[in-house]
């Protein structure tokens, strides 16, 4: 009978929080607009940092008080492959953008999330994002393989933090594209202490995995492609598309502003490495910017 109550009023309180989040949609709606757009960027984007979480304890980061909004907003300059598998870079411009109600709901660059589970470290739940696509026009290699066109995607996440250590999946399935396929992310990150209370640096490895519909999709090879681009014809499978590191650096410049730098550093492997349209297997993407807390 206390089991079911402690259910009953966690729901209550779910409740209440989103009845009092409807009551103010207009700044979260103008800013799930910008917030959106990390997503375009697939190598920048990545589900909340262990720095982030760090930084809520400095009055910035992932957690908002009961029925208040926290919102981190910037943007800064990066370098990243011209689309993945290709060995020529260009630069980019990278939102930075958080933004969070109370503990249940976040809005980042993987998408709107709900934390159905929320305690003991452990948070959970269902979430909405979007997944770039790709054009032909994006590099030279690419000619004749057609549009990939972008796509929202539904999945969970789960994450799990236990003092600096944190690990973190989250498994999404294009849903207005489904020739996108299902995508998962695994991340671990562990805080490094610095000795400087405003400087908050994490790193850790990833690794990334699809089915295979994702995989014939952007990796593959149709005899239609094969004949328009003069590439081979290739096939492949459900399995890991890649295995990498990741670094954050962020620094607390002033009350409201935060700096921030990354690098991430990925392998594409197994039958994805070996796809025609793979120029290189390693991909590296790094930036740096600047955000604004409010």
């Amino acid at each position: 009978m206390r089991f079911s109550r402690k259910i009953r009023l966690t729901l209550d309180q779910h409740a209440a929080a989103l009845a009092a989040a409807r009551k103010s949609l207009v700044l979260p709606g103008l800013l799930a607009l910008f917030a959106a757009t990390p997503a375009l960027l697939p190598h920048a984007a990545h589900a909340q940092t262990i720095e982030e979480e760090a930084l809520e304890q400095r009055g910035f980061g992932q957690e908002a008080e009961p029925g208040k909004w926290s919102v981190n907003l910037g943007a800064g300059l990066g370098e990243a492959p011209t689309y993945l598998g290709a060995n020529s870079y260009r630069a980019r411009l990278i939102p930075f953008a958080l933004i969070n109600y109370g503990n249940l709901l976040f809005l980042g660059p993987m998408g709107l999330g709900i934390n159905v589970i929320n305690q003991d470290g452990l948070r959970a739940g269902p979430i909405l994002g979007f997944v770039p696509g790709r054009n032909p026009s994006d590099d030279p290699h690419l000619t004749g393989l057609g549009d990939i066109a972008p796509s929202v995607a539904a999945g969970v996440f789960a994450t799990y933090r236990s003092g600096p250590f944190r690990i973190s999946g989250t498994l999404r399935e294009a849903i207005t594209h489904t020739d996108n396929g299902v995508q998962g992310l695994v991340q671990a990150d562990m805080l490094i202490p610095t000795g400087d209370r405003k400087l908050v640096f994490s790193f850790g490895p990833e690794l990334e995995f699809a089915n295979a519909t994702y995989e014939q999709t952007w990796f593959g090879v149709s005899a239609q492609q094969s004949a328009q681009s003069g590439l081979p014809a290739y096939s492949l499978g459900a399995g890991v598309r890649d295995i990498g590191l990741h670094a954050n650096l962020s620094y607390l410049y002033s009350t409201h502003v935060i700096l921030r730098g990354f690098v991430n550093d990925k392998e594409l492997i197994g039958d994805t490495a070996s796809s025609p349209i793979v120029e290189s297997k390693n991909q590296l993407t790094l930036g740096v910017g600047a955000a604004y807390h409010f």
